[in-house]
């Protein structure tokens, strides 16, 4: 073999060896499941179709709230649920559907007397890279009563992740959501963040996928850190005060003719609600409601695998 011929058969099993290696890497990375472990535990641990009434809304879905608090007159001493309600002695959840210039989205209005009743899951019930279910499956498992997609932490190896006061990765990536055991919810720049302190002071949630869609006012927002501002299927959590707050999904790409929302459409829908504080969560194909044994929104194409909900439970 002549030294030209010798020289390409060298480079070809060069290239071929470094693209198994990225194809090895990419693998262990990206598909194969990696169980991961917390890093602080400061605090001690002890699919149907679903049919609504026709409603179409030209005005606000929900009113302003009143200040309620933990001690909301809504709580009923029986436990009472339909396909559109739930009330108990510590819950109470009204779920409407709303269709407002071609857009389709749900709204989950929710009361809890105790922040334990607002919980995080992973799929599998396991927390690391890989793990993954529908949010239907994890929503059952837990005896959800009502949940929403949360953050998809999984697809990503960056982002702070407190889950049910347990911190399990601290590494910043974009705006970041914190629900405090005082039953407060806050958002952060990738720049205020600190995972460590916020759980020292209580910290009981942190999500990280964003970005936050009210100012520190509470104002809708016009910039995002985000590279997904288009229309698209939508899934967004709302605060209106301790003990208060409010599950949202969008229907789009096609679903029942729904076109989905820009970030800025969703920023002014999430403040019509009358939220004091809304971060936006995983959407597209992720974007899914479950309600009383339900996933009550049309997912797009179906729906896909997740990494974790957030959910609402009768508190133990």
């Amino acid at each position: 073999m002549d030294t030209g011929k010798r020289r390409l058969l060298v480079i070809f099993i060069d290239i071929l060896l470094i693209g198994i290696g990225l194809l090895v890497y990419a693998l262990f990375h990206h598909v194969m499941p990696r169980e991961g472990t917390p890093i602080a535990t400061p605090f001690p641990t002890s699919p149907t179709a679903y049919s609504f009434p026709n409603e179409t809304e030209a005005s606000n879905p929900l009113a302003t709230p009143t200040s309620m608090g933990w001690s909301y007159e809504g709580f009923s001493t029986a436990t009472i649920s339909d396909r559109y309600s739930y009330t108990s002695k510590n819950i109470s959840i009204k779920l409407k559907r709303h269709e407002k210039n071609g857009v389709v989205y749900f709204v989950q209005d929710i009361h809890i007397r105790n922040i334990e009743s607002l919980k995080t899951a992973f799929a599998k019930d396991k927390y690391g890279i890989g793990f993954k279910d529908t949010a239907f499956n994890i929503a059952e498992k837990h005896n959800a009563i009502a949940a929403i997609t949360g953050d998809y932490y999984g697809a990503r190896d960056i982002g702070v992740v407190i889950r049910n006061g347990t911190l399990y990765r601290d590494a910043r990536f974009r705006d970041v959501c914190v629900l405090y055991r005082n039953g407060e919810m806050k958002t952060f720049s990738k720049n205020e963040i600190d995972a460590y302190k916020e759980l020292q002071n209580g910290a009981y949630q942190a999500w990280s996928f964003g970005p936050a869609l009210l100012d520190n006012s509470g104002k809708p927002k016009t910039a995002f850190d985000s590279d997904v501002k288009p229309k698209n299927p939508r899934a967004a959590i709302g605060y209106y005060e301790p003990g208060h707050y409010c599950f949202v999904v969008v229907d789009g790409r096609g679903e029942n003719d729904s076109k989905g929302m820009t970030l800025m459409e969703l920023s002014q829908l999430m403040y019509e609600l009358g939220c004091k504080v809304a971060y936006n969560l995983d959407g597209g194909m992720s974007a899914q409601m479950y309600f009383n044994g339900e996933i009550v929104n049309s997912p797009a194409k179906g729906g896909r695998e997740i990494s974790d909900i957030i959910y609402i439970c009768e508190n133990p």
